[in-house]
């Protein structure tokens, strides 16, 4: 029960810091800015409606609520728009431009490595040439980091590229598929590591929630900026036919004019706020990545000892049995029949291990000595 609890706590506060407070600041800011344009007919009829329930505040909780859920549920979607498998790919500029970056940081390592080939034949200085191996290093580390190390196209966005080029880590350093893998080992990673990797996680969601609200946020106020045109349009034209639901004030058109021009700028400093949003993610899926590389450094074993697989020698070993695993937990026996050893758990092994640790430190403390330093006498 109790820890039904917890994960329900757990849950609400993943809701709370990733969708829902970025929500509640999308419908108040909405309804800061579009309030001017909402006929008051409309406005009356809410707060009469929900008077009993707290008026408009409860209006504003309700829209954010329903909001928060629709993002938690379209995370993955959502997360794939911003990787560029969807709609961004559409736009071609963005993937040339990041394929460009990629290529450019592959033409410096080559051309550094050239340049320490040159020196060691030479017979540089040992301090020169360790400074080039250190440029070296640090251009390779950045691009393992920034873009996937694997045969295939260069997602549109950096935010697809560094995702990608986590997922494919566990692949090259292991032979593991971490794509299918990543749901099994999730289970045996510890508590406090896998909480870090939500917390970080959250963040980055919080993140990527304000950059799509503050963008859908800018293109209302361009259509709201359009209305205010069309508005104005037809107050010069001396026509109301179209608005019979929405009162104009045909004496102020320069009001309307006014209007437009403000949504236009105000929708202008609101993309840009949704590029800064976009950009801060950066950083924050690059750690989350890195966490994701670790888990599969630290648990991996783990894993194996709870599919009762056996323990590698070898890193050789290691990459044949987890690319037989992961072709197992993918396809199945479709690429041909598979034939796995099971081991069995024994004393000192797998979870056995912390109970014979608890053995070990009872023992100590049976012998503990007394605070004189003389051991105390058996009774």
């Amino acid at each position: 029960m109790q820890d039904a609890l917890n994960s329900l706590s757990k849950l609400g506060s993943n809701f709370m810091v990733a969708a829902f407070v970025p929500s509640l600041a999308f419908v108040t800011a909405a309804m800061l800015i579009f309030g001017p344009i909402i006929p008051p007919t409309i406005l009356t009829r809410l707060q009469n409606t929900l008077s009993p329930l707290g008026q408009l505040g409860l209006s504003l909780l309700l829209f954010a609520t329903l909001i928060g859920f629709t993002l938690s549920r379209l995370n993955t979607f959502i997360y794939k728009v911003f990787e560029g498998y969807f709609l961004t790919w559409r736009i071609p500029r963005i993937g040339r431009y990041n394929e460009e970056m990629a290529n450019k940081l592959k033409r410096e390592i080559e051309e550094q490595q050239k340049n320490i080939d040159k020196l060691r034949e030479n017979d540089a200085e040992a301090l020169q040439l360790e400074k080039l191996e250190n440029d070296l290093y640090r251009l390779r580390v950045r691009y393992q980091i920034d873009f996937p190390f694997v045969e295939g196209p260069i997602l549109p966005t950096r935010f697809g590229n560094i995702l990608r080029a986590a997922e494919v880590y566990s692949n090259d350093r292991y032979g593991i598929d971490g794509v299918v893998v990543w749901p099994r080992l999730a289970y045996v990673i510890p508590d406090k590591y896998y909480e870090k990797i939500e917390d970080s996680n959250n963040g980055l969601a919080f993140l990527v929630n304000c950059s799509l609200l503050t963008l859908l946020l800018a293109l209302l106020c361009l259509v709201a900026c359009l209305y205010q045109c069309l508005v104005l349009f037809f107050v010069i034209q001396g026509r109301q036919a179209l608005f019979y639901f929405i009162p104009i004030d045909f004496r102020f058109w320069d009001f309307y004019q006014q209007r437009a021009f403000l949504y236009f700028i105000v929708g202008i400093v609101l993309a840009l706020g949704a590029y800064g949003f976009y950009r801060a993610t950066l950083p924050i899926v690059a750690e989350y990545g890195n966490l994701v590389r670790s888990a599969f450094d630290l648990f991996r074993h783990d894993l194996l000892k709870q599919l009762k697989l056996e323990m590698p020698k070898n890193s050789i070993r290691e990459r044949d049995i987890w690319r037989q695993v992961s072709e197992f937990m993918a396809i199945g026996e479709a690429s041909g029949p598979l034939n796995f050893d099971y081991v069995p758990f024994v004393s000192g092994t797998g979870d056995n291990i912390l109970a014979a640790r608890a053995r070990a430190n009872r023992a100590r403390k049976a012998k503990r000595v007394s605070p004189k330093g003389v051991k105390r006498s058996k009774r």
